[in-house]
């Protein structure tokens, strides 16, 4: 039901002219088509907002839409290393715009693939990383981190 309620409200929202903050929208989709397994689906929502923001110049989410591509191409059978490129790119731009929670989630997305391919352990990035906020401790992204640091 998520799937078709953002389908119908996007075209909703295309309907008026607006742009802004189309690319969030996109990704909320995306998400929402990943969730119930439409991963190409996802993908090509991930892509078409990517399109959107270039040419609006609304890359605010940009770190948030390369995560989301890397998890979604984790979950089909593509190449794991762009799966794992996008990741890094995801961290790259939230670190370089200093969005600190979509940095999180990205390291927390790069770090589940590093740990399912038994490579070295990287929760130092993830505690270094916890290490900076000064607030929003009830937030899941930070609770998983911490979950993930007491294991």
């Amino acid at each position: 039901d998520a799937v078709v309620a953002m389908q119908v409200a996007i075209e909703g929202f295309n309907a008026t002219g607006a742009r802004l903050r189309l690319p969030l929208y996109l990704a909320m989709q995306a998400e929402c088509l990943g969730d119930v397994g439409e991963t190409e689906a996802a993908l090509a929502a991930v892509d078409q907002a990517f399109e959107c923001a270039g040419r609006t110049g609304e890359h605010w989410v940009d770190a948030e839409l390369y995560r989301l591509r890397g998890e979604l191409l984790l979950r089909s059978s593509a190449n794991l290393a762009d799966a794992e490129s996008s990741l890094i790119k995801a961290i790259e731009i939230a670190t370089a715009q200093r969005a600190l929670p979509l940095e999180l989630r990205a390291i927390l997305s790069w770090t589940a693939l590093q740990t399912s391919q038994g490579r070295a352990n990287p929760h130092k990035l993830v505690e270094e990383t916890l290490a900076r906020f000064t607030e929003g401790f009830d937030q899941p992204d930070i609770i998983a981190a911490q979950a993930l640091l007491a294991r």
